[in-house]
């Protein structure tokens, strides 16, 4: 692969054009996808989890919610942050939906056994929650019966 820049402030300034191997990009690319060593727990928590929800559309679906984002924040240790809609992923804007946000605080010890705990908790109880509603509109919430 190769590629060249030029500065669009200073038509005259040229910069290196470089040449990489893509196989060697890709490898890279790889590489730096499965390096999990930056990850403090609660992000490790986070991607296991996400993973979790994409695998196991059961875990929300029985109530007809479909996963979002999954997150930790660096400046929010010891929780997850989960985004779900229901009744599914929004399509358009006339689709009546709401997005919910759990904010769950997660287990201490290994992040393996606090996903299953997580998962656990979204499984066995209904995730649709009124202090986790976060998102869709007025209309929706009113549909769906919430204040």
């Amino acid at each position: 692969m190769s590629g060249s820049r030029r500065n669009p402030d200073q038509s005259s300034l040229d910069l290196p054009i470089y040449h990489f191997d893509a196989a060697q990009y890709d490898a890279e690319i790889t590489r730096a996808e499965n390096d999990h060593s930056w990850e403090w727990p609660d992000r490790t928590v986070a991607r296991l989890l996400r993973g979790r929800l994409r695998e196991r559309s059961d875990l929300l679906g029985r109530w007809d919610c479909h996963p979002g984002w999954v997150a930790a924040r660096p400046n929010d240790r010891g929780r997850v942050h989960v985004s779900y809609f229901y009744p599914q992923r929004p399509a358009g804007v006339e689709d009546l939906w709401l997005q919910f946000v759990a904010v769950i605080e997660l287990p201490a010890g290994d992040p393996e056994i606090g996903v299953d705990e997580i998962v656990r908790r979204l499984s066995d109880t209904d995730p649709r929650r009124q202090q986790w509603l976060a998102g869709g509109s007025f209309e929706a919430a009113q549909a769906f019966g919430f204040d």
